[in-house]
């Protein structure tokens, strides 16, 4: 009994906490010997709700560039994500930019992964939502749909880049949820 207690208090030992070399702000916390948790936080709390998890990969060593690959999304998160970035948009320089530019109409609320040249479409995976705006380019923040297609990595463009004012927002509801 005493050897097994020891190989399981050796294996949790084992289990670490790896910053991304490319991508900062990125954590992947080791949940076994080959699963990782991917997030935003460089320490998880002890029992965290699963919305403080981007997703999961499986890996010997995770790495940004390869999370398109076999990423988890995790549902959660997105749900998080979502929340944040309606309650947040209407304070991204870009989306301002492009509503004023536009004029009127519906215009994407975009990650940054591939910033866009304003009046041009993107990568629809790279759509967090829509949203109107009105004559005279006002946003109408009752409007903002989210968008299916949103996925947190892909291949050509890599893992999420939220604009700094969505950062922000994200990773300070992430702080309030690990209170």
């Amino acid at each position: 009994m005493n050897r097994f207690v020891r190989g399981i208090a050796t294996t949790a030992a084992r289990l670490r906490t790896v910053k991304d070399s490319k991508m900062p702000g990125l954590f992947y916390h080791q949940q076994q010997p080959q699963r990782w948790a991917v997030s935003l936080l460089e320490k998880l709390p002890e029992n965290s709700p699963k919305k403080l998890i981007c997703g999961y990969v499986n890996a010997d060593k995770p790495v940004s560039s390869d999370l398109y690959k076999s990423l988890e999304q995790n549902d959660e998160f997105i749900e998080l994500l979502q929340s944040v970035v309606q309650s947040n948009f209407a304070n991204d320089q870009h989306v301002i930019q492009d509503a004023f530019f536009r004029g009127e109409g519906w215009i994407p609320v975009m990650d940054e992964r591939a910033p866009q040249t304003l009046g041009r479409a993107g990568d629809p995976d790279d759509y967090l939502g829509m949203v109107l705006v009105e004559e005279g380019g006002k946003l109408n923040p009752s409007t903002y749909e989210r968008t299916p297609t949103y996925r947190l990595a892909t291949r050509d463009n890599g893992f999420m880049k939220l604009s700094p004012a969505l950062d922000k927002a994200l990773r300070e509801a992430l702080k309030v949820e690990t209170r």
